[in-house]
């Protein structure tokens, strides 16, 4: 995919909704393009958390190993982050993720990604708000399957 049309899936993700432009070229440095196939892992909890994804379209459902099988508490789809762990210290995936549906999405390097947040702050704010967004939403499904 050419340097313009991932700049236009990154602008047009709602995850990056009023980002600068110069913001955008922070994300564009540490991403790519990717697709899974229906039944692929994503990731397994445990496994080394070093990226995130920008779910441009297809289903992924989040599951919690905790029991044999694991036990789902949330689907994403277009539009949705997957991934969040990779900017904290433990850097292990919380949940497993299983493409439901083809997927096609945009993944970011957080390494990468970091780095750029060191060299500007204000991009690092913005998108660390925008991440813990993304987490009280997990919480929260993960709080309504329990109840369930």
């Amino acid at each position: 995919m050419s340097d313009a049309l991932l700049e236009q899936a990154i602008r047009s993700h709602p995850f990056t909704r009023g980002l600068r432009p110069d913001h955008v070229a922070r994300l564009q440095k540490a991403a790519q393009m990717v697709q899974y196939s229906s039944g692929d892992k994503v990731f397994e909890t445990g496994d080394p958390a070093d990226r995130f994804y920008l779910i441009r379209s297809g289903v992924i459902e989040l599951a919690v190993a905790s029991n044999n099988p694991p036990r789902a508490v949330q689907t994403l789809s277009e539009g949705t982050v997957l991934g969040w762990s990779w900017a904290f210290d433990r850097q292990k995936w919380q949940f497993d993720a299983k493409a439901i549906t083809p997927i096609r999405a945009i993944e970011v390097d957080g390494a990468a990604l970091l780095k750029e947040c060191e060299l500007d702050h204000e991009f690092g704010y913005l998108l660390m708000r925008r991440l813990a967004e993304v987490m009280a939403d997990r919480l929260h499904a993960v709080r309504k399957e329990v109840r369930t």
